[in-house]
Order: structure tokens, then C-alpha cells, then sequence
């Protein structure tokens, strides 16, 4: 059943893509807990009769080839599965690897070489703005102790099914925090930050109670929430620094 229907769709992403206007490529490489280095390809296209941008997930593959050649070869596997040809490809976008953005042997260069013109390339707005962060906390150590407050918090009441449970009896319009594969990079920090702050005052109340033994608990979770109270309390350079950012 589950092979008639990944025959089906791909037969519906193939059609979309030789009917569009164009597309370009989003590929990117990641490897699983069985170490297998795996390439996600995604397409963005533009219907013949809309002014819009859709996207379309096309596959995960993986190339006994290394480097920009295991690139090209995934690539080329994943358009030859949904039948669409490199025609309508006007741009690929990848991260800022070597192997994908090299002069000389790049998948960039190697895609150009593959279907015989230019094409436009980009170096993903996420990993660009992931590797800027990298470099500020790298040198702004006070910012390095800010955002692992900020972690601590998360992981507070992402790790304790019972504390977010308890957060949300404090205030039912309390986000919950993102998991970590749920977004990537800079994006992940921003959504972090919005739940901390959104939550912040259900948090403070609900450090009080653990501290003052309202609602029991052991003491490694009462010197926690303790430490809480003072980092987070009104005023102080942690929130200030949460708002500013």
C-alpha cells in the first residue's frame, strides 16, 4: 500500500514539475544514528498560471560517492526517480561547504558543467546567519553565559513532562518550548527566546512555589529553581538582554 502511494505521488510531483514555468533546488546532507550520510533535496517551483512559489519535498538519498560528486549523484538519482529533467532548473541553494560552493570542483560548478549553462546559486540564509551567531558568542563571552541561561530554561521544562504541565496550569496561553530538531539555527534560538519570554512570569511563579515547598520537590530542583529566581527576576541584565534581542 505504502508503495502505490509513493508511486502516485511521485507520478503528481513529477507532472508539477514539468509543467512549471521553473525550479530550483534546495540540497543539503545529513547523517543518521547508523552514521549513513544522506542528501535532502527539496524543489521550489512557479505554476504556469500563478505568481507564486511552491515548494515540494522530493527525496532522501544517498551516493557511494564522497564530496561534490556524491552530491551531483544523489541529485541527478533524485530528478531520474520523479522523471523531470534539469531544463526548468534555474538554481540550486545549498550551504557554504567546500564541497558545495568550491571554484574548482564544487557541486555548484559540477551542476553548471551538468546542464551546460549558468545557473543561479545561494549560500542558505540559515546556516549564514547560524555561523554569524557562532562568531559573536565566540567573541562576546557575556552573550555565551546569556544564551545558556536562556538554554537552561528550555531544557528546564522541555526535559519534565510534569513541570511543563504545571507551567501551563499557571497560564494556559504558555508556548512550549521548540525540540531541537523541530527547527534549525538562528531560527531555533528566536523561537526559544519567544518562549521564554511569553512564559517568563508563569515561570517565576512557578519557581516560587518549588522554592518556598508549595509544591514539593527534591533539593537539586529547589537549588535550580532558586538560581532561576535571581537570574530571571525583573531588572536584571538576563531579561533586558531577552527583550533587546
Amino acid at each position: 500500500m505504502r508503495d502505490i502511494i509513493g508511486q502516485h505521488e511521485m507520478e503528481k510531483t513529477s507532472k508539477l514539475l514539468k509543467d512549471c514555468l521553473c525550479y530550483s533546488v534546495q540540497i543539503d546532507g545529513s547523517s543518521d544514528c547508523q552514521q549513513v550520510d544522506s542528501k535532502f533535496i527539496t524543489a521550489r517551483y512557479v505554476p504556469p498560471e500563478e505568481v507564486n512559489v511552491n515548494t515540494l519535498f522530493l527525496g532522501i538519498l544517498s551516493s557511494d560517492l564522497g564530496g561534490a560528486p556524491g552530491l551531483l549523484d544523489a541529485f541527478v538519482s533524485c530528478l531520474n526517480g520523479v522523471k523531470v529533467e534539469t531544463t526548468k532548473l534555474v538554481g540550486v541553494t545549498t550551504d557554504g561547504e567546500n564541497a558545495n560552493t568550491g571554484k574548482k570542483g564544487g557541486l555548484w560548478k559540477l551542476l553548471r558543467e551538468h546542464t551546460g549553462r549558468d545557473i543561479l546559486t545561494a549560500w542558505c540564509v540559515c546556516h549564514r546567519s547560524d555561523l554569524a551567531f557562532e562568531s559573536v558568542q565566540s567573541q562576546v563571552s557575556e552573550l555565551s553565559i546569556w544564551m545558556s541561561n536562556v538554554l537552561a530554561v528550555s531544557t528546564f521544562f522541555r526535559a519534565s513532562p510534569w513541570q511543563t504541565k504545571l507551567l501551563h496550569q499557571e497560564d494556559g496561553n504558555c508556548l512550549t518550548s521548540p525540540k531541537h530538531f523541530d527547527v534549525r539555527f538562528a531560527e531555533h534560538t528566536l523561537n526559544i527566546l519567544k518562549a521564554v519570554l511569553n512564559n517568563l512570569e508563569a515561570a517565576r511563579n512557578l519557581w516560587s512555589k518549588i522554592t518556598n515547598g508549595t509544591i514539593e520537590s527534591d533539593k537539586t530542583e529547589k537549588a535550580t529553581t532558586q538560581g532561576f529566581l535571581r537570574k530571571w527576576k525583573k531588572g536584571t541584565q538576563q531579561v533586558i538582554k531577552c527583550n533587546l534581542s
